[in-house]
């Protein structure tokens, strides 16, 4: 994984934050209506803020793990919570790949995709460890 890229990529979207928390959101729903009644009661101020603090988390961390490790550990077990399962996961990269790949235009390239797909699914990895566990 290109970690340079990774935050190079976020940083360039960083000052439009909240425009691609929405088109996120906006396309996971439309695309993948099985996850809408997890988010019927949602506050979508407040989501796409935690969706944006989580990215940058692990943007920030993806290079320490000892630090990462935790924070992905806690946010797997929220979304047992929320009743997230790992069949929901794939929605999740799918729309923000594509929602990256709108908002960085040109300078989205196949280095960029695969970068970021790559951290998505050692997220995604992660959170469903924490949850696996958390259930067993």
């Amino acid at each position: 994984m290109n970690i340079a890229l990774l935050r190079s990529t976020f940083a360039s979207v960083a000052p439009r934050a909240d425009d691609l928390a929405q088109a996120f959101y906006a396309r996971m729903l439309g695309t993948f209506p099985q996850v809408r009644p997890l988010f019927a009661e949602t506050d979508f101020d407040q989501q796409r803020v935690k969706l944006i603090q989580s990215l940058a988390a692990v943007v920030a961390l993806v290079d320490k793990p000892d630090e990462l490790a935790p924070v992905l550990e806690k946010l797997g077990q929220t979304h047992l919570g929320y009743k997230v399962t790992p069949r929901m996961y794939p929605c999740v990269t799918y729309s923000l790949l594509t929602v990256l790949a709108e908002c960085l235009g040109d300078d989205w390239t196949e280095e960029a995709a695969t970068t970021w797909e790559d951290a998505l699914l050692f997220v995604g990895g992660a959170m469903i460890q924490s949850q696996e566990a958390a259930a067993a």
